[in-house]
């Protein structure tokens, strides 16, 4: 049996060499149990066995109309992606803070920031792809909007997903639009988040690429 360093390399040199660009990725900040590479210009995030979840941070904060585009690869049926944005201590988006040692675990992301939390490539966790705003309460149905079906594979896909400051959140893959909701009282902004997240026996892996962000 492989040990997962040697799966994670026979994943690699599975994947065919092409000019990408990570869109200076490696200036996030990386929490959670894993670790990130540079393969071929694009990034690798995975998980260690036993994470409970891996994220890159953005150093900037984003307000108004904020836009992040980019190309993902989830490595395995398993890895489900999530992207946060206007991602805050408190409603303004002044800044974001984590507690000393925090791990990656979803409990602070769902109890104690503001946010947009989008989850897609999630059918792993008995889901289709949903957006719905933080703080959350863990068994409370509030998903702002979700999808009928789980449409992204284990190949590259185009993802965008957008916070408009009058509210308005919609997700696009592959340009076609999947979710769309409005939010009475929208976030003011903050920081932007992307999210791995394995099973209990399967250990998250995802390539990210073309990351473009613009805010106005």
């Amino acid at each position: 049996m492989m040990n997962f360093n040697t799966a994670i390399l026979a994943i690699l040199f599975s994947i065919s060499s092409q000019a990408l660009a990570t869109d200076k990725l490696e200036q996030w900040q990386f929490m959670g149990q894993g670790f990130r590479a540079e393969v071929d210009d694009a990034l690798l995030i995975a998980e260690y066995p036993g994470s409970k979840g891996v994220m890159l941070v953005s150093p900037s904060v984003y307000q108004g109309t904020v836009k992040a585009r980019f190309d993902i690869l989830p490595l395995t049926p398993e890895s489900v992606l999530v992207a946060m944005l206007a991602t805050s201590d408190d409603v303004t988006g002044s800044g974001l803070t984590f507690p000393e040692g925090y791990d990656g675990n979803i409990g602070h992301l769902l109890g104690d920031v503001n946010a947009y939390f989008f989850a897609f490539h999630n059918a792993a966790h008995q889901r289709t792809p949903f957006v719905r705003r933080h703080p959350f309460t863990r068994g409370e149905s509030n998903d702002l909007d979700f999808a009928e079906s789980n449409v992204m594979t284990t190949q590259w896909h185009r993802v965008e997903v957008v916070f408009d400051k009058a509210g308005l959140l919609s997700m696009y893959i592959d340009g076609e639009e999947i979710l769309n909701a409005t939010d009475q009282h929208p976030l003011a902004g903050g920081k932007i988040i992307f999210r791995l997240r394995g099973t209990k026996s399967h250990a998250a892996t995802a390539l990210i690429r073309n990351v473009q962000i613009s805010s106005r």
